[in-house]
């Protein structure tokens, strides 16, 4: 080799070792690109994992506070719910309940877990431990279950009653975990519809009283009118006296039970005034001292200042005389019965009168208590009592526009209070007077119109006996035909409500209307037209409850025509 080649070959070595170098490096800086791209991908990816893990992590968080809001939300409902739950397991033990079933039992909802019906309320199994356990047997719900607890409180000791469902409950997989119940308390419907079916009955004795009424006063007007004129003509020692009496007896106490139907129904011919209810107590006073006997005192507490009231005179008496008796016959061993008068000022309504009977007696028991106004129902022993005493009070008051409550409890006494509405004063009624143009008694002119034969015989017989000129008539168009012809002469009208097409008020209205002077006696056992407000608009017309007596009718028609 020559000198020249050395130093070229030396550099040509270098030089290819270098861009071997170079080459190696550019390798080696490409892998450490890729590298360092790797690991940043890798963080990269890292770091949205753990974003990923993180929003995972939130998100299981959210829905457990989600869950637990749920089941609060779910919980509050439960609780909140009037409708009783519960959740048994299949060994009828608690799972869950909410507060209206804790309220069933008496027992705070915690201490039924895990405890059983028997162990909590006893009472309770017989009525919901079958139809849990049919759930159970058979696999299929039950709905609308009618259940009723006699064991349960609520105040004034009566039933209270549920319409429940049961229900199996499953598991994820279908097995069944238990038994679910929901139960909803339907006592005050259970209520209503009772006072709906009491009041149906209420009204169809009473429609069957009014229908019979009419034909039976008539029946009985002519039974006791009978009865008095055969006494008239019968001498003191006549043995047939006893017996012509015991048929007026007989009369007088049917007629006594048919006010009494009409009265509890709300059917009875009201002939209301202004009453001051401190005098009727007053006047009756003597007389109620005398029913009670010696071992039962009578005390008396009257307000001074007491309102008036519009009611029937005579039933305000036949009300206080069936409370204070109903009241001595709840005190078998003697005691105090207290009658009482009171003003009642009402926020929300019209002031108010009360008349309070209050006595010391046996009370009255709560399973009794809703039917005591029922027509024919009595606590008394048998063959003491019609069971027609509080219903008659009951149709009196109500008709009269007022209420009656009862304050009582078993061994306690009760307190009756009659509630009617309050007038301040009592307004002056002046009796029309008398006009020249009537006849006096002794020459009077009567026309008669009753549509009952024997009724209509019997009157005029009674009529005719006291020297008055009757006139016949069955019903409107022949009493209109009498009056046509005899219109100047007749005096006075006498004729039942209840005719066979135009009614009694109507044919009056019609003949007042010819001759306004005409006086008009009005008679029936039963009516639904409003007597008292026909008499307060016209003057001089009277009203003759049937049955009536010989001495009712004469004292009316010589009232209307000369007592004046």
């Amino acid at each position: 080799m020559s000198s020249w080649q050395a130093p070229i070959i030396v550099g040509s070595l270098l030089l290819f070792a270098a861009a071997l170098v170079v080459v190696t490096l550019r390798r080696a800086w490409r892998r450490s690109e890729a590298l360092r791209a790797e690991l940043e991908q890798a963080n990269l990816e890292l770091i949205e994992a753990n974003a990923a893990a993180h929003h995972a992590r939130e998100s299981a968080e959210a829905a457990v506070h989600r869950k637990e809001e749920v089941l609060a939300i779910l919980d509050t409902v439960l609780d909140s719910s009037p409708v009783a739950f519960a959740l048994y397991d299949s060994s009828l033990r608690f799972i869950r309940i909410n507060r209206a079933f804790a309220e069933i039992t008496g027992h705070a909802p915690i201490d039924h877990i895990g405890e059983t019906i028997a162990e909590l309320s006893p009472s309770l199994v017989p009525v919901l431990v079958p139809s849990l356990e049919r759930v159970l047997a058979e696999d299929i719900p039950f709905r609308d279950v009618e259940l009723t607890l006699d064991g349960v409180p609520n105040g004034n000791g009566t039933s209270r009653h549920w319409l429940a469902s049961f229900y199996p409950v499953r598991t994820v997989s279908g097995s069944v975990l238990g038994v679910g119940a929901l139960m909803l308390e339907v006592s005050e419907r259970k209520n209503l519809e009772e006072q709906f079916r009491q009041a149906q009955k209420m009204e169809a004795v009473g429609r069957l009283a009014g229908g019979i009424a009419h034909d039976f006063n008539n029946l009985l007007t002519v039974m006791s009118s009978c009865s008095e004129l055969l006494l008239l003509d019968l001498a003191k020692d006549d043995r047939r006296r006893s017996d012509v009496e015991e048929i007026r007896s007989a009369a007088q106490r049917a007629a006594g039970l048919t006010r009494q139907l009409l009265a509890f129904s709300r059917k009875q011919i009201l002939q209301p005034t202004m009453l001051d209810l401190n005098a009727i107590v007053s006047e009756m006073e003597k007389m109620l001292r005398r029913v009670l006997g010696e071992d039962i005192a009578l005390d008396t507490a009257l307000d001074p200042d007491l309102g008036f009231v519009r009611a029937d005179h005579g039933q305000i008496e036949q009300v206080l005389m069936n409370l204070v008796v109903n009241a001595r016959d709840a005190m078998p061993r003697g005691g105090r019965i207290r009658l009482r008068t009171r003003n009642i000022a009402q926020h929300d309504g019209d002031p108010l009168v009360a008349l309070e009977v209050i006595d010391e007696g046996l009370g009255i028991a709560p399973e009794a208590l809703p039917y005591i106004f029922e027509p024919f129902y009595t606590t008394k022993e048998q063959g003491k009592g019609t069971g027609l005493g509080l219903s008659t009070v009951y149709g009196i008051v109500k008709q009269s526009g007022g209420d009656v409550e009862v304050d009582t409890a078993s061994g306690k006494g009760a307190t009756f209070r009659i509630l009617l509405p309050r007038y301040r004063e009592a307004p002056s009624s002046l009796r029309a007077s008398a006009t020249d143009e009537e006849a006096p008694r002794s020459r009077a002119t009567i026309l008669l119109v009753e549509d009952e034969e024997a009724v209509r015989s019997l009157a005029m017989r009674i009529l005719r006996r006291e020297g008055y000129t009757v006139y016949v008539a069955s019903n409107a168009v022949e009493a209109e035909t009498v009056f046509a012809g005899h219109g100047s002469e007749i005096a006075l009208l006498v004729s039942d409500l209840v005719l066979p097409g135009l009614s009694g008020i109507d044919l009056a209205q019609r003949l007042r209307h010819q001759r306004p002077a005409l006086n008009v006696l009005l008679m029936s056992g039963y009516t639904d037209r409003d007597v008292g407000a026909f008499q307060r608009e016209m003057p001089n017309v009277g009203f003759l409850q049937k049955p009536f007596t010989p001495d009712s009718l004469v004292g009316q028609v010589g009232e209307l025509l000369g007592a004046r």
